[in-house]
């Protein structure tokens, strides 16, 4: 039941037809609805007579008699009177028959082209569906920022009607307002089923940009009223995701966190749409109610809304960067600091130094004039760059950016009178004014 409903819907609304595409069958209305012809389906073949058929005398029985009755009215002459709405239900079966096998047809002969461009919903049902939902909607007007595109409208009626769902970005929730301002084309050559390339056209959205939150609301308000109209969700149960976003959104963080982002909302949209997706890969058909008075996704999308994978990208972020201890962000640093300057003197040293052969614990310069000229020029004793001593071994050999005095340090200490080196201790994490043997952290 549930299925031959949903197969009654995909066409065109019957009443809509007679009414709004001014064929003057209104009056006929309820004569169709006493057959059972509510749909353009139904009414294509719910009888027993083809359109291509070489007799018309089923068409008479089975159609015209039910609406016109079998009293056929003559003149005083006894001649029939002809009666000007029979031509017009002959030509509106037509359509219903052709509208109808074009879409069968179209269901089972599905092709890339088909795939690209998405089913459009008949003017006629477009508008009959949008009116149920302003009905429905009191307070709303579904105009300017609140009517949907008809491309957004198409692309997910084509979702109902594939039963493939898919998440359509957030920029591609356009207004009417906006698309009515002209639509461009694209031309392009592709190979068709006979190996030639033809020219074909395709429409270039053109997107709506999401600047703020106000911008945001509106686009999904409009997303809300598309998939109600395409007969997947409930403006309603859609207006209950929308809250849920907002109000995580404008919950006070706790110390130390940032706000729920519009880009953590995002992710958690595009979630909630792969879970529907991945739960109606059978199809839709095992979710509608046969009552039909939920929509197949209204249920599922209200489980998905509260499942952990999803919540777990709206939670607040911790701020990045900030530390609860000041003074430990502060040692890291200067740890940092002392890791670098000594990474920087070993790759300045390297190779230009070597170990002094007597074992004193001093280098000699490999450069030109090696061991000559010292003690020249100013007269003063040239203080040479030492290695580490033995005795000093896995201590520090800069502190804040500067080299250590390693004499200062040993028992023997310094003996240059102008020391460039700091005489502070070499103890890791030390620094103070002591020699390193002295050192109470040792």
């Amino acid at each position: 039941m549930a299925a031959n409903k949903r197969k009654a819907e995909i066409f065109e609304n019957l009443k809509t037809c007679c009414t709004k595409v001014k064929l003057g069958l209104g009056a006929l209305q309820p004569k169709f609805t006493a057959n059972g012809w509510n749909s353009m389906a139904n009414f294509a073949f719910g009888i027993g007579y083809s359109a291509k058929g070489p007799d018309d005398e089923a068409f008479k029985k089975e159609i015209l008699v039910p609406i016109f009755g079998e009293v056929v009215p003559k003149d005083a002459d006894g001649n029939e009177i002809p009666n000007p709405l029979k031509p017009t239900v002959r030509r509106f079966y037509w359509e219903a028959f052709q509208m109808a096998t074009n879409e069968m047809s179209r269901r089972s002969n599905r092709n890339d082209e088909d795939d690209a461009k998405p089913k459009k919903l008949p003017a006629a049902e477009r508008s009959e569906r949008l009116k149920e939902l302003q009905l429905k909607l009191v307070g709303l007007r579904l105009e300017g920022e609140y009517e949907p595109s008809h491309v957004l409208v198409d692309k997910f009626v084509d979702m109902e009607d594939t039963e493939v769902l898919r998440f359509i970005p957030w920029e591609e929730y356009t207004k009417r307002d906006l698309e009515l301002k002209g639509i461009k084309k694209d031309e392009f050559f592709k190979e068709d089923a006979s190996g030639f390339m033809r020219k074909h056209t395709r429409e270039v959205e053109v997107g709506e940009p999401i600047r703020d939150l106000l911008n945001l609301k509106y686009a999904l308000q409009r997303r809300g009223l598309a998939m109600h109209m395409a007969r997947l969700l409930s403006f309603q149960t859609h207006e209950d995701l929308v809250n849920l976003y907002f109000l995580e959104m404008s919950r006070d963080p706790l110390e130390g966190h940032l706000p729920t982002s519009m880009e953590q909302i995002r992710r958690a949209d595009k979630e909630i749409f792969m879970r529907l997706a991945q739960e109606t890969r059978a199809g839709l058909t095992d979710f509608i109610d046969p009552a039909g008075v939920k929509f197949p996704l209204d249920d599922m999308i209200k489980k998905i809304m509260v499942e952990h994978r999803v919540t777990a990208l709206l939670l607040p972020l911790q701020v990045g960067g900030r530390q609860a201890n000041p003074d430990a962000k502060r040692q890291n640093t200067a740890e940092l600091d002392r890791l670098k300057s000594e990474v920087k003197r070993l790759k300045e040293n390297a190779g230009k130094w070597k170990k002094d052969p007597k074992g004193a614990g001093e280098s000699k310069w490999k450069g030109k004039g090696e061991g000559k000229g010292e003690g020249k020029g100013d007269g003063k004793k040239k203080q040479k760059n030492p290695t580490m001593p033995k005795e000093l071994l896995g201590m520090s050999s800069v502190w804040e950016g500067k080299p250590i005095c390693f004499n200062y340090n040993m028992k023997k200490g310094c003996s240059f009178g102008a020391c460039d080196r700091m005489h502070v201790c070499a103890f890791h994490g030390c620094g103070e004014k002591h020699p390193c043997y002295k050192c109470p952290k040792r």
